[in-house]
């Protein structure tokens, strides 16, 4: 968290910045000097929030958005923890932050039947009428304060329905922002079409250290998963397993997230490489 604060504070120096934490199972010790707003089942159901299945934290990173109505804001960035921005990514966040749109993000558009994108069945379940689903790419969004009310509103009318259905599934983040966005008639902007590309390492499967970039070498990205370097271990070494085994080759995870990294780095992960093989070779 502390490495992301960072960034935030060297990127927008003017922001605010408040950690929403979720702690629907156990409380979090923060240091004091930290704006800490505690997703809590009490602070979700006092939102009109469902919550009683699912993972709702993770699933529903919006919670977020709604729960940071207490405060008084315009606009809000919410930037998961294994968000990482290099060079001149910095500078166009910066400059989309200027802007007075009211989602910013990447990835933003229809995701059509074809796809068999399961949020979109989980929307059409409780908005069958609003059929031209949306989505985005939620680690780094802003919104502005009337389209977080409007998402708000939209979860809290599901919040009976998926009550009462226990078939029903709850939608992600991605689909709920996106598609109220798009029938409300808000404006958007994808930073993935204003610099492509920034955007080579930025996804969901192949994950990256931190600290082990070779910022040098980078002009700018905007890079996801950016781990730390036990969690960045831990994947070197389940990718190792996967390529031995056969189950996944490494050319398609963990060869392209080693390529970017510092010489000394990659030799770290290298290591990690041998001791699993070595280790299951025994």
């Amino acid at each position: 968290m502390a490495a992301v604060a960072d960034m935030v504070r060297d990127v927008l120096p003017l922001a605010e910045i408040v950690y929403v934490s979720d702690e629907r199972s156990s409380a979090y010790a923060w240091p004091q000097s930290c704006d800490v707003i505690r997703m809590t089942n009490e602070a979700l159901a006092s939102a009109g929030l469902f919550h009683e299945r699912e993972n709702v934290g993770w699933v529903c990173g919006d919670y977020a958005y709604a729960l940071l109505l207490e405060r008084q804001w315009d606009f809000a960035w919410l930037i998961e923890p294994d968000v990482a921005l290099v060079g001149t990514a910095a500078e166009l966040v910066r400059q989309a932050d200027a802007g007075d749109a009211d989602l910013i993000g990447t990835r933003i558009g229809v995701r059509p039947a074809e796809w068999n994108w399961p949020w979109r069945d989980r929307w059409l379940h409780l908005r069958p009428t609003q059929d031209d689903v949306q989505g985005l790419f939620f680690p780094l969004t802003r919104l502005s304060r009337s389209l977080a009310s409007a998402v708000l509103q939209t979860r809290q009318e599901m919040t009976e329905p998926l009550k009462m259905d226990e078939s029903a599934r709850v939608p992600n983040d991605e689909v709920v922002v996106a598609t109220v966005a798009y029938y409300g008639g808000y404006q958007t902007l994808d930073l993935k079409q204003l610099s492509p590309e920034l955007f080579d390492m930025w996804n969901w499967v192949v994950r990256y250290p931190r600290e082990g970039l070779d910022r040098s070498a980078l002009a700018g990205a905007f890079v996801h998963p950016s781990l730390d370097d036990a969690g960045y271990e831990k994947f070197v070494r389940a990718e190792a397993h996967a390529a031995i085994t056969g189950a996944r080759p490494a050319s398609e995870r963990l060869v392209p997230s080693m390529r970017p990294l510092q010489q000394g780095y990659r030799a770290r992960a290298a290591a990690w490489w041998s001791e699993e093989l070595l280790r299951m070779t025994q």
